[in-house]
C-alpha cells in the first residue's frame, strides 16, 4: 500500500492477498494519543477468466488455383483474447482442422505463426471449397482453469480453366 497525496493506492501482487481488509483512519491528538477517526473495509478480489473471445474472421477467402502467390490467411489480430484481459500466464495449444485434400498448409510448421494458413496449388483437381477450423486451449497454471475457443471459415479454391469465360472471336 501507497499513500501519496491522500490517496491510498492498494497493489496486491498475487491472489495470496485476496480477502478483506479493516483498515482503522486514526487520527492522533497531544492530548488524546490515537482516535479511531473511521474504519474502511477494504476488499482485495482476483480477476477471474470468463472466457475467450474469437478472433476476427478473415476477409480474403478466395484462392484461384496457378496464382503467382500463395494466399496466407492471418488469425493473429487480434487472435484469441482472454475475457477479462487478466494477464495471467496461459499454455496455448492451437489446432488446425484441414481437409486432407485441401492445398492449405499450417504456416507454422516452417517457423511462422500458429495462427496463419497457406493456400497453394498447381492442381486443378483441388478445385472446391474447403471447410477450416481455428481451435485453442488455453490453459491457466495459476488459476487451473481450461477455455477453449475455435473459429471455422470457408477457403474458396477455384481453377481459372473451369471458370474463365471465353469471348467469341473471328479468325
Amino acid at each position: 500500500m501507497t499513500l501519496t497525496n491522500g490517496v491510498l493506492q492498494v497493489d496486491a501482487q498475487s491472489n495470496s492477498l485476496i480477502g478483506t481488509y479493516v483498515m482503522k483512519v486514526t487520527m492522533t491528538t497531544p492530548d488524546s494519543g490515537n482516535q479511531v477517526w473511521n474504519t474502511v473495509n477494504v476488499v482485495l478480489n482476483y480477476c477471474v477468466i470468463t472466457g475467450l473471445a474469437k478472433p476476427t474472421a478473415p476477409t480474403t477467402l478466395a484462392y484461384t488455383i496457378f496464382a503467382l502467390n500463395k494466399l496466407a490467411i492471418d488469425m493473429s489480430s487480434p487472435g484469441f483474447q482472454q475475457v477479462p484481459a487478466c494477464g495471467y500466464y496461459l499454455v496455448e495449444t492451437y489446432t488446425w482442422t484441414i481437409p486432407s485434400s485441401a492445398p492449405i498448409k499450417e504456416f507454422y510448421s516452417t517457423g511462422g505463426s500458429p495462427y496463419i494458413i497457406d493456400i497453394e496449388s498447381r492442381d486443378p483437381t483441388k478445385n472446391g471449397n474447403y471447410l477450416v477450423t481455428l481451435a485453442l486451449s488455453a490453459f491457466y497454471p495459476s488459476t487451473e482453469l481450461t477455455f477453449t475457443q475455435s473459429i471455422s471459415f470457408s477457403v474458396t479454391v477455384t481453377d481459372p480453366c473451369l471458370t474463365l469465360v471465353y469471348t467469341s472471336f473471328t479468325l
